[in-house]
């Protein structure tokens, strides 16, 4: 009888810690919140040449518009990738374009770094068909992975001919 008791409690506790956790599971946390982006559409200037105009704090810059050129991929929330996979150019670094808030990142995935820099540097020029005064107007975050190099790794190299880009050996 006593062995009946006990079983009778494990398993009765094994229910409600069941019940407890799927309960609990199927609350939203009120500690997440969602937000939105913001809408790009209102610092985009379409002009009638295929080109964009992205508002920057000196003023418009125009570049082609990636969401219509033939290496972009659409990855969905906004984002636009370049597909490497189309061309041997972008080989050692990955392009991203995020139309929510008009930037850009660039991921540095090969050594030297300095030459890949620069590399996807000029890449960014000929795709945009943007100077490098415009370009360093934009929100260009160049990175690297801590796998490439775990001391530049999180730190905005910037582009390889901006004045504030960090500079390579």
């Amino acid at each position: 009888m006593k062995n009946i008791l006990i079983g009778s409690i494990i398993v009765l506790s094994i229910l409600v810690l069941i019940t407890a956790t799927y309960e609990y599971r199927k609350k939203t946390p009120e500690s997440v919140t969602f937000t939105s982006f913001p809408d790009a559409s209102s610092s985009i200037l379409k002009s009638g040449n295929g080109d964009i105009a992205i508002q920057t704090a000196t003023g418009p810059v125009s570049i082609a518009d990636i969401r219509s050129l033939p290496e972009t991929v659409d990855v969905g929330s906004n984002m636009y990738h370049i597909d490497g996979a189309q061309s041997t150019a972008t080989d050692g670094f990955e392009l991203l374009y995020s139309a929510a808030d008009n930037s850009f990142t660039v991921s540095i995935e090969k050594t030297p770094l300095r030459i890949y820099r620069e590399k996807a540097s000029e890449y960014f020029l000929k795709l945009f068909h943007v100077s490098q005064t415009d370009a360093c107007k934009l929100h260009v975050l160049v990175g690297v992975p801590a796998e490439v190099d775990e001391k530049l790794a999180g730190k905005n190299l910037g582009l390889s001919f901006c004045p504030n880009s960090i500079q390579l050996q």
